[in-house]
């Protein structure tokens, strides 16, 4: 897609053009994810940001078929464990 150019309008909202929703799959209404660099941002689709999470998981384990359910709920039982400790940290002598 070619660069578009757009204004931001009095009250700081950017109109994107009826080109880009078609081709992002997006309407009025739907949610868009905002990816701010250093100086530049990013608008992707919900669907298509949420896309590009799952790979990142897929990427950073080096597991084939690993699921960000199976990451979430590796994360919960991590965080279940490390809050048995650190209550056990916590219990008083005596």
């Amino acid at each position: 897609m070619a660069l578009l150019k757009t204004r931001i309008d009095q009250n700081g909202r950017i109109v994107i053009p009826a080109e880009v929703r078609r081709h992002l799959g997006v309407a009025p209404g739907d949610e868009v994810v905002l990816d701010v660099g250093r100086d530049d941002v990013r608008i992707s689709s919900h669907a298509a940001a949420l896309g590009a999470l799952k790979r990142m998981v897929r990427e950073g384990t080096g597991r084939k078929g690993y699921s960000v359910k199976e990451f979430l709920r590796e994360r919960q039982a991590d965080a279940e464990q490390e809050g048995r400790i650190w209550k056990r940290r916590r219990k008083p002598r005596g």
